[in-house]
């Protein structure tokens, strides 16, 4: 391991090409730290030896190997990346963010469709790191999973992409079984801050659970459309709740002919 690190601050060619063969040793502690150093070094000359080393027996190899190929960026990559699905997943849907091109985009949309829902969530996550607007559909439809992680991953990135499609099937996700799922939603919303979701919002403010209502109230806020004021001002008496009421009346403007605070006193 000491001269897989020699040979990464070196990073010649002669270096790549001996990293490469390292990768083939019987020791894995010495394979591992070579897929380490060709990601160190970035050169898409290893790309064609860490995708080989993607199949290795052992998963601190893979994983190595998978972070190393995010490292290099290459697409080239992709293929054997979604291969390598679901081996090192959280690594492999990682590196497959960071190269962040159409067939990356495509690779993680395929995951979506994977019988393992660690594999589902992590595919999320990246679709939602890459903020690439073509996901939306597929995540729209993930919405729809049968695990809840998957659904909340999906929800999260549909936030983070802030496409407006995604506003009437999250809007139909507020009525979702799971609270974390709900309060996910709600958040998403917030995000992308689109007054078609006023209504529903609205609604979550009522939702059994605290977390949901609070998320609710902070996304009316954000969107900032008056005609949620009833509604903010029916749950300022509520715990939790209240207080992020308060803050999204005041964003709102509700509060322009007299202190918000005297507003809520009135209602006590």
């Amino acid at each position: 391991t000491a001269a897989a690190e020699a040979l990464r601050t070196i990073g010649d060619r002669t270096a790549m090409g001996v990293l490469g063969g390292a990768l083939g040793d019987e020791n894995t502690q010495v394979r591992q730290a070579a897929a380490k150093a060709l990601g160190a070094i970035g050169d898409p000359v290893g790309v064609g030896a860490l995708c080989g080393a993607l199949r290795d027996e052992s998963r601190w190899v893979r994983e190595a190997a998978a972070k190393a190929l995010g490292a290099i960026g290459d697409p080239t990559a992709v293929p054997a990346l979604y291969s390598a699905l679901p081996g090192p997943t959280a690594a492999v849907t990682e590196a497959l963010s960071t190269i962040a091109d159409a067939a990356a985009v495509s690779a993680l949309c395929g995951a979506l469709g994977d019988r393992l829902f660690f594999v589902r969530e992590d595919a999320a996550k990246a679709l939602g790191a890459l903020a690439d607007r073509t996901a939306v559909g597929v995540l729209c439809n993930a919405m729809g999973d049968g695990h809840s992680k998957v659904r909340r991953a999906a929800a999260e990135a549909l936030g983070a992409i802030g496409d407006r499609a995604a506003v009437a099937p999250l809007c139909g996700a507020l009525g979702d079984e799971d609270s974390d799922v709900r309060q996910a939603v709600a958040e998403a919303l917030g995000t992308i801050a689109d007054a078609a979701a006023v209504a529903a919002l609205c609604g979550a403010l009522g939702d059994e659970s605290w977390s949901v209502g609070t998320a609710a109230a902070e996304a009316l806020g954000a969107i900032g459309d008056s005609t949620a004021v009833a509604a903010l001002r029916g749950v300022l008496r509520v715990d939790f709740v209240g207080e992020t009421a308060a803050e999204a009346l005041r964003l709102i403007g509700d509060a322009a002919d007299r202190p918000l605070h005297l507003a809520q006193r009135d209602l006590f």
